[in-house]
């Protein structure tokens, strides 16, 4: 999990390589998706910057959700996620991070939104009565959902995201998942796993807003591997799979929540990652055996009886509506 969380700028690296990717969200009378997941910390850190207050800070942060679902408008449900307490590596991380941007910040200090403190739980109340009043009016479409998970439940808020899309998933195949969160979660997030129809939310300009398919990025990824005229017309799903780890590998370079930045940039990684292509694919990682050399996979026995659950959802604060 910590593969595909918070890489530093790497939505504006996307948009400079692969724009294809990125698509309109219909028109604005059509906007409609089945399932939005809102990953709220980056926002919580953004709204906090702005004021000098708690109440202020709440005001700014529901005048933001107000416009995010005007644009998605959700059919089945929306979901508010806040990080619960963070694994000791990202504990370590946020401290070197924020001790570096202290003294740089006006408004309310980042160190207050943590799990446990007295804002936090006045957060926790205050989307509780933004849920209620949003799904009290004229307009909301009939047996919409809202679920919250604040930073009381276990969890990373991109985690809880992922469950709630696998849950999802499998009650209602088919249906659209739109994330809406920081520069890099969701795009990693969407490729790690594997929903068709799940896009990730961009904000773009007042008149069009955007959405990119994380199916298109991994077409685009593919294609500079393979440029035309050698862009096979067909690829192994097995294949395109290992490329699809690699890229998520690549993105941890970068660096992450959890893990600092090597001393090399993006472009340049991925550039080496493509060379290493030619003449014969080489992959980072091994799947089950599968690596450079495109093995099969050895053979497994199936054991009888139920494999896997659903993915536990929520937790004792964990509220749906």
């Amino acid at each position: 999990s910590a593969l595909y969380m918070g890489v530093s700028g790497f939505q504006k690296w996307c948009q400079a390589n692969f724009p294809d990717a990125y698509i309109a969200l219909y028109d604005s009378d059509q906007s409609a998706v089945d399932h939005v997941y809102i990953d709220l910390n980056g926002f919580i850190h953004n709204a906090c910057r702005m004021v000098h207050n708690e109440a202020d800070a709440i005001h700014q942060l529901f005048k933001r959700l107000r416009l995010i679902l005007k644009q998605v408008k959700p059919q089945h449900s929306f979901h508010l996620m806040v990080d619960g307490p963070a694994p000791l590596a990202k504990l370590y991380e946020q401290r070197s991070r924020r001790q570096g941007s202290k003294s740089k910040s006006r408004g309310l200090p980042g160190y207050m939104i943590t799990p446990g403190t007295p804002i936090m739980r006045d957060l926790t109340q205050a989307l509780h009565y933004f849920c209620c009043s949003y799904l009290a009016q004229p307009e909301a479409p009939a047996g919409l959902q809202a679920v919250v998970s604040p930073s009381g439940c276990p969890g990373e808020g991109e985690l809880k995201i992922t469950q709630a899309v696998i849950a999802n998933c499998r009650r209602q195949p088919g249906q659209t998942h739109v994330f809406v969160g920081g520069d890099t979660d969701g795009i990693l997030l969407g490729m790690a796993s594997l929903v068709p129809n799940m896009y990730i939310y961009n904000k773009g300009d007042a008149q069009k807003t955007t959405c990119l398919s994380h199916l298109k990025l991994l077409e685009g990824i593919l294609t500079t591997i393979y440029p035309p005229p050698t862009t096979p017309s067909f690829l192994p799903l097995s294949t395109a799979a290992l490329f699809r780890i690699d890229f998520l590998v690549l993105t941890t370079l970068a660096g992450n929540d959890y893990l600092p930045a090597v001393n090399a940039n993006f472009d340049t990684n991925f550039e080496m990652y493509c060379q290493m292509q030619n003449p014969q694919p080489r992959h980072l990682v091994k799947v089950h055996g599968r690596g450079s050399d495109h093995s099969p996979p050895p053979a497994k026995k199936r054991k009888k009886g139920r494999q896997s659950g659903d993915p536990a959802e929520g937790g004792p604060d964990c509220m749906t509506l």
